[in-house]
């Protein structure tokens, strides 16, 4: 709840167009994740594996989208659903309720993200 009413203003104000973005380059990049890393976001990206094979690499794409450091447009539950996973260790099983979709739509939208 907290964290909701914390990314509130970023979408009431456009999204956060316009906000200072501090860019990765591929050298920054490759520092925070490994080759083997982006193969497992590609391979999920494409449906291929399960969620659970880049559970671990979540919390490390949450925050460079909280920081501005990568170029992503996200919806609101999108963006939610990110924080939780990602900032706040949560499950799929507590987003289900607490955004109040079903576990398969949070993990679309999770997909999406990626």
């Amino acid at each position: 709840s907290l964290a909701l009413s914390v990314l509130m203003p970023k979408f009431l104000q456009g999204g956060g167009e316009g906000d200072d973005k501090v860019i990765m380059s591929a050298q920054e990049l490759q520092g925070c994740f490994t080759v083997y890393d982006l193969k497992r976001l590609e391979s999920y990206a494409a449906s291929i594996v399960d969620y659970h094979i880049i559970i671990d690499l979540v919390p490390t794409l949450a925050r460079l989208y909280f920081t501005n450091r990568i170029p992503l447009s996200l919806s609101f539950t999108q963006a939610a659903a990110l924080a939780a996973v990602g900032l706040q260790h949560k499950g799929v099983d507590i987003l289900e309720k607490e955004l109040k979709l079903e576990a398969r739509q949070v993990l679309a939208k999770l997909n999406k993200m990626i």
